[in-house]
């Protein structure tokens, strides 16, 4: 629910990797196996023409990422996102994000864990939004965590519903905790690793969060992880609802 897919904007590329995913699996299940060469150049020239395939699908969708979140945090931006007022309950939101990065957390073995308060007030939000936050937030920790866990806390706190998104990973050195939600801005060395991400994730979901009246902090120590923040308004205003 909270993806975005910017049509006019992507059918060349999402025609390129269409074609690319069906090239890949043509040369898997047709080419590669009747082409029994004991050559090993042969066998090399196949394995490099399987992992260069692989490099077109995967820069394909980190560009086509990146291209979604320019042009998300652009529209915000330019006052031309369209945003949705539903009653929202937090606790239905993290359990959406949290089933979309099921895969992620799973895949790296690292648990989840929930402390969600009991009967936590509704929020007038935009639903897809805030699940779009979670989702980045969780994505985030599930990066740059390669052991311990992942914990997401929600509770009442004054007149917010405040939520939390805690690894243990590198966390975030000092320096650049304040620069952190800045469009474009990426943790790690990016000159001797691979970027992780668009450098617009949190950008964008500072963006969404400033919008509702809200705010977005994080606490981190370097090498024992990080916490993300956000905090929600509690409002009974049911006027305008988009049901």
């Amino acid at each position: 629910a909270a993806s975005r897919v910017h049509f006019s904007a992507l059918s060349p590329l999402t025609g390129i990797l269409g074609f690319a995913k069906l090239i890949k699996k043509k040369l898997v299940n047709v080419v590669y196996p009747q082409v029994a060469s004991p050559e090993p150049k042969v066998e090399k020239t196949m394995a490099q023409v399987g992992d260069n395939m692989d490099v077109i699908v995967s820069e394909g969708e980190r560009l086509t990422e990146l291209i979604n979140d320019v042009l998300d945090i652009a529209k915000m931006e330019a006052g031309k996102t369209e945003w949705r007022r539903h009653r929202v309950y937090m606790a239905e939101v993290i359990d959406k994000a949290v089933q979309s990065t099921k895969a992620l957390y799973t895949e790296k073995s690292l648990p989840l864990n929930l402390d969600i308060e009991d009967k936590l007030p509704e929020i007038i939000a935009d639903r897809d939004r805030l699940i779009q936050v979670l989702v980045n937030l969780i994505s985030n920790a599930v990066k740059f965590t390669e052991q311990g866990s992942i914990t997401i806390k929600a509770a009442h706190v004054d007149e917010f519903v405040q939520v939390s998104v805690e690894d243990t990973g590198v966390g975030i050195a000092a320096e650049d905790q304040q620069s952190i939600f800045e469009r474009f801005k990426q943790i790690g060395d990016t000159l001797t690793e691979k970027p992780k991400g668009t450098g617009l994730g949190l950008a964008i979901c500072k963006q969404i969060i400033e919008h509702h009246g809200g705010d977005i902090w994080l606490e981190s120590i370097q090498g024992r992880g990080s916490t993300f923040y956000f905090s929600m308004p509690v409002r009974g205003v049911d006027v305008g609802l988009d049901e």
